[in-house]
């Protein structure tokens, strides 16, 4: 006789990938929201795009959002970081950076391994039509800064202001601080 009790199969992290990049490709599932691999020479398939589509009657109803999740290594194991590039006023999200705090976004804070980028992006949006969100002043249109730090996982960090003149008036957009670490600044 065999054993009893459930014993667990665990998808190699590259097959659980493809498998959610052909789901995103196909457009199965919720129509208004859309992913998909931000570079397709990433070998390690942790830079990804997310869309999601302002839900009606909200402020957030026309709009549409662009965001950035990044897979590390320990994906799905641990969740991705998610940035809204869209700037975007909501309860879970920095204002300043647009990160999605996990603090304050139960599924990422919770996170269970067989949730999905998807998943993420239809939470996302049902957060939207919340009761603390759907009427939200939003910011106007048009461009912010986000500076970034990018080591293993997606991370914001503050940087003095005297920094950031500088790389604007060497005209770095990517500057190389140490091995591992980038700077990108960027307008939004």
């Amino acid at each position: 006789m065999g054993s009893e009790g459930s014993s667990q199969v665990v998808v190699p992290r590259s097959f659980r990938l493809l498998e959610e990049l052909e789901r995103g490709e196909k457009g199965i599932g919720d129509g208004a929201v859309s992913y998909g691999m931000d570079d397709s020479d990433d070998v390690y398939m942790q830079s990804w795009t997310g869309t999601i589509i302002g839900p009606p009657n909200t402020v957030h109803e026309g709009r549409i959002y662009q965001l950035k999740l990044f897979c590390g290594k320990d994906y799905p194991d641990r969740p991705p970081a998610v940035r809204f590039q869209t700037r975007i006023n909501m309860s879970c999200v920095n204002l300043e950076t647009g990160v999605v705090e996990p603090s304050r976004f139960s599924m990422l804070s919770d996170w269970k391994p067989e949730s999905t980028m998807e998943d993420i992006l239809i939470q996302l949006k049902k957060e939207m039509i919340s009761p603390q969100n759907r009427k939200l002043s939003q910011p106007p249109d048009g461009p912010s800064l986000l500076i970034s730090f990018f080591i293993d996982r997606l991370e914001i960090y503050d940087i003095p202001l005297y920094f950031l003149a500088y790389l604007f008036l060497t005209g770095n957009e990517d500057s190389r601080l140490e091995k591992g670490i980038v700077i990108r600044c960027c307008i939004l």
